[in-house]
This record gives structure tokens, C-alpha cells and sequence, in this order.
């Protein structure tokens, strides 16, 4: 008794739309998960007080880049503020740091730059976990987002 099996051909095309759809829900994933953690670093980066000029705060973004077969964002503060993004996250051991850079931080705080200096040179600085902090909190928002990410994708294959 033969056995006749209809409905190969929609499978066969819904499978073959299953990796557009899943790229272009990737991207739209991969872009709300960078929105949320572009605003949850420049949280930290407020609550840690690493504000000053705003030029690490400010530059704080993520470039979403799609190719055919790979998608990505990456967070990054821009170039400016990515000279000191290490040493703040990280904060530094005793040095001597260059008076001229410290001037115009100590001037608008009212603190005399020789104290400033003093206390970097014999302390270093304290680490401000703006990164740490914003990764330890996007585990259970990828956890909660990719069962959606799941269902829209069987949705529409």
C-alpha cells in the first residue's frame, strides 16, 4: 500500500525563507540589545560619576553591522572617550599623570591639581564598573528576549 506525502513543496519553500527571516529577526534582536545596553553603560558611567566633560558618556554607541551570514553589534564609547574608557572601567595603580591633564579636570571640580595629582600618584584610582555592571545585567535580558526571537521566527517559516 503506497503512502503519499502533500505539502513537501511549502516546507521545502517555508525552510528556505527560514534563513531571511532569521536574519532579519537577528538584526532586529541584535538592535534592541544594543540599544538597551548602550543606555545601561551610560547609567553606569552616570552612577560611577565618570561624567565630567560627557565625552566618555556622550560617545557611548553601537554600530550594528549584518553580513550574509553574520550579524553583531558592538558597544564601544567613541574614539575620544575611548582613551580613558580602560582606566576608568578599570580603574589605575599609582602613577604620575601629567599635570596638564589633570588641570582642567581640577579646575572644575575647585580642587588644587597638585591634590589631585598627589593622590594618583600615591593611590591611583578607583575602578568605576560601567561595562562589568551593563554585561552582568544583558545575560538574563538575552534570556528573556530569545524565546522571542524563537517564536517570531516560527511565525513566519
Amino acid at each position: 500500500m503506497p503512502v503519499e506525502i502533500e505539502g513537501l513543496k511549502e516546507v521545502v519553500r517555508d525552510l528556505e525563507n527560514a534563513d531571511k527571516v532569521t536574519g532579519k529577526e537577528g538584526v532586529r534582536l541584535l538592535q534592541f540589545l544594543g540599544d538597551w545596553a548602550v543606555g545601561r553603560v551610560k547609567f553606569h558611567t552616570q552612577e560611577a560619576g565618570a561624567i565630567d566633560l560627557g565625552e566618555l558618556h556622550g560617545g557611548i554607541h553601537h554600530k550594528l553591522v549584518a553580513f550574509k551570514k553574520l550579524t553583531r553589534t558592538t558597544i564601544k564609547p567613541s574614539p575620544k572617550g575611548d582613551k580613558y574608557a580602560a582606566a576608568v572601567e578599570r580603574g589605575t595603580k599609582p602613577h604620575r599623570a601629567p599635570i596638564d591633564a589633570l588641570q582642567g579636570w581640577a579646575d572644575r571640580h575647585g580642587i588644587p591639581v597638585w591634590a589631585v595629582w598627589h593622590k594618583i600618584a600615591t593611590e591611583g584610582t578607583e575602578p568605576r564598573f560601567m561595562w562589568r555592571d551593563t554585561l552582568a545585567e544583558l545575560d538574563p535580558v538575552v534570556n528573556k528576549e530569545l524565546p522571542k526571537f524563537i517564536t517570531r521566527i516560527a511565525s513566519k517559516i
